[in-house]
C-alpha cells in the first residue's frame, strides 16, 4: 500500500486551515446547526419536488439529476455540520447568519467529501496522486494513462452520464465526532 504523498498531506492541512477560518464558525454552534438543517430541509423538499415532477412527466434523466443533487446536498451538509460541531463556540457571533454563508459551507463540504474519498483511494493504492501547485490542482489518475478516445472510457461516460452519483468511502462505523459515527449520522438524516 502506497501512502498519500507528504506534499498532498501538506495541502490537506492548508485546506483544513482555510475551512477552519471561515467566518461562519464564529457564530454559536446551535444557531449554525439550526441554519444548516434548515437549508438541508429546504433542499430536500426541492429535490423531492423535482423527482416527483420527473416521475409524473416520465423524465428519468431529471430524476437522476435530482437524486445526484440530493446526494451532494447530504454530503455537503454532513461536512458543514461536522465542522460546526468541532469549530463553532458554544455561544458566539452577533447578528443573524446569512443563508449564502451557510450555502457556501455546504458547497465547500461537497467538494471536501470528494477530496476525502480521493485520499482514501490513494491510501489504498487505487489511484496515483500528484499535485500541481502552480494551478492549485490535485491530480488523481486511475489506471493507465489513457485518453478520452479510448473505448472503455467513452462507454463508461455514456453509461454513467454527467450525473453519476459519487459514493462516499465513509463506513458506518467511522467515528466522525466524539459522539457520532457515520452510521448514526446517516440514520438521523
Amino acid at each position: 500500500m502506497v501512502p498519500v504523498p507528504d506534499e498532498i498531506r501538506d495541502v490537506e492541512e492548508e485546506i483544513d486551515a482555510a475551512v477552519a477560518s471561515m467566518p461562519l464558525w464564529r457564530h454559536g454552534r446551535a444557531a449554525v446547526l439550526e441554519g444548516l438543517m434548515g437549508i438541508y430541509r429546504d433542499g430536500i423538499e426541492l429535490t423531492f419536488v423535482k423527482t416527483l415532477h420527473a416521475d409524473v412527466f416520465g423524465n428519468a434523466g431529471d430524476a437522476q439529476t435530482a437524486m445526484a443533487q440530493e446526494h451532494q446536498l447530504r454530503n455537503g451538509t454532513f461536512w458543514a455540520m461536522k465542522w460546526a460541531t468541532k469549530i463553532c463556540p458554544e455561544v458566539g457571533g452577533d447578528g443573524p447568519i446569512c443563508s449564502k454563508t451557510l450555502l457556501d459551507a455546504i458547497f465547500v463540504g461537497q467538494t471536501y467529501d470528494t477530496l476525502v474519498d480521493v485520499l482514501k483511494y490513494g491510501e489504498r493504492d487505487l489511484v496515483a496522486l500528484s499535485i500541481n501547485r502552480g494551478s492549485k490542482e490535485i491530480v488523481c489518475l486511475e489506471g493507465e494513462n489513457l485518453t478520452g478516445f479510448d473505448a472503455e472510457i467513452v462507454e463508461h461516460q455514456q453509461a454513467a452520464g454527467p450525473t453519476h452519483v459519487h459514493t462516499s468511502l465513509t463506513a458506518d462505523g467511522d467515528q466522525l465526532t466524539s459522539r457520532w459515527c457515520a452510521g448514526d449520522y446517516r440514520r438521523v438524516v
